[in-house]
């Protein structure tokens, strides 16, 4: 089963996602699980440490909820300026 897609070039899309992952830092640890005694981050900190450098290079993310018949499903899509995307579906 495919559970992926993506427009038909990519190339633009996959050269500003490298400039991206090539300057992102560390998200910051600052949410603490006290069942397990271990910090962790949140996603307002993963949030935060990616949204202005995926904007910098044209990028945008969007999750779409869907399903039907006992099927929850989420298809998230990452997508360029350009007009190019990929985007993957997860099920239950």
């Amino acid at each position: 089963m495919n559970n992926w897609g993506k427009s038909e070039n990519i190339g633009a899309l996959a050269a500003a996602l490298c400039e991206v992952q090539s300057q992102m830092k560390p998200a910051a640890k600052d949410a603490v699980n006290p069942h397990f005694k271990s910090k962790y981050a949140d996603l307002g900190s993963l949030w935060e440490t990616c949204r202005e450098l995926l904007g910098t290079h044209g990028l945008s993310i969007v999750q779409l909820p869907g399903g039907g018949e006992g099927v929850i499903s989420l298809t998230t899509v990452l997508m360029h300026t350009s007009g190019e995307w990929i985007s993957s579906d997860a099920q239950t």
